[in-house]
């Protein structure tokens, strides 16, 4: 396993797109920014509709919650009164959500960045230093802090995503406080990546017999009891999209963004400090070493907490590597 830090993966995505190698071989695992990035970031170099979407090991709730003594009780709050919430670097879902719903809705997220991941800003937390996080997932608050949640230390003021997920049924999403259609249509592009919280992908011109294998075998580690298990313990969540999912919904995000609508006056990912972090890469599966024996992969990856993740076997070709990009 590679991992090449910098820019949301922004780089790692770049130099993949453009050297491959292009046989099947080198698998890329960015955060779930990725596919909507050319949209919203400089720098990019890569056509996300171009690249061969393996598949999503789940969807994934993202949140907005501020501690217990925070003198706000409703998201509709952050209209005249502003919150300090904590982030590592643009291009991030704590950055980029807190920032287009400001932009969108009004909201007054005041957005500190420069930490170096999710552990330092729950101390911040815990400390005062910052009032709350303003876009996480909710597999990192449960997995992280479940005591939070256990001794209600924490406000859950609002989610991002197309629906509301079935542990958060009383708390609105940020889609449900849309003014207008055009609102709504300028935030469900970049909310999309909750749809595929965690994407797989090969660069261009792979052979199509090669996608497909790698797709199927995908789809059968999501459904391999042993791996269901495995994440079951680890309280990872498992709802997983085919690659042929993702690949349809990257191509409606990005066919639906250009047609004019509501222009935001922030550019999401821009600007703050050039941050390295690897606490938003949570691998449920990195392909590490090859059994020869079975013809398979065995997988296995570590989340930011440095706890084991499952493990799974895929079929494989000669060899296969993967290459992972982080903050």
């Amino acid at each position: 396993m590679q991992n090449q830090p910098a820019a949301g993966g922004v780089v790692m995505t770049n130099q993949l797109y453009a050297q491959g190698p292009k046989d099947g071989t080198v698998i890329g695992v960015p955060i779930n920014g990725i596919p909507t990035a050319p949209l919203l970031q400089p720098g990019t170099q890569f056509d996300q509709t171009r690249l061969m979407w393996i598949g999503s090991t789940n969807r994934e709730a993202y949140v907005a919650f501020v501690w217990h003594t925070v003198p706000i009780q409703s998201i509709t709050e952050l209209t005249s009164k502003e919150v300090v919430v904590g982030a590592t670097t643009p291009g991030t879902t704590m950055v980029d959500f807190p920032q287009l719903v400001n932009d969108v809705l009004g909201f007054k997220f005041k957005i500190v960045r420069g930490y170096q991941g999710t552990p330092q800003i729950n101390l911040a937390i815990e400390r005062g230093e910052v009032q709350g996080m303003g876009g996480l997932g909710w597999a990192s608050v449960k997995a992280q802090t479940p005591h939070w949640i256990s001794e209600r230390k924490i406000k859950v003021l609002a989610q991002y995503g197309f629906k509301r997920y079935a542990e958060l049924s009383d708390v609105p999403t940020m889609l449900e406080l849309a003014k207008s259609e055009a609102d709504r249509q300028a935030m469900a592009m970049l909310f999309a990546r909750t749809e595929y919280g965690r994407p797989y992908f090969l660069p261009p011109d792979v052979p199509m017999e090669r996608v497909a294998a790698l797709r199927r075998a995908f789809d059968a580690t999501m459904t391999d009891p042993a791996f269901i298990a495995d994440a079951a313990r680890l309280q990872f969540d498992v709802d997983p999209l085919t690659g042929e999912q993702v690949q349809a919904l990257v191509g409606r995000a990005c066919g639906d963004a250009p047609r004019g609508g509501r222009t935001c006056a922030c550019r999401v990912g821009d600007g703050g400090p050039a941050v390295t972090t690897q606490s938003n890469l949570i691998l449920p599966l990195s392909f590490k070493t090859l059994d020869q024996r079975s013809s398979s992969l065995r997988t296995n990856a570590s989340n930011s907490a440095g706890e084991l993740l499952p493990t799974a076997r895929i079929p494989a070709f000669s060899s296969l590597a993967i290459m992972a990009g982080s903050p």
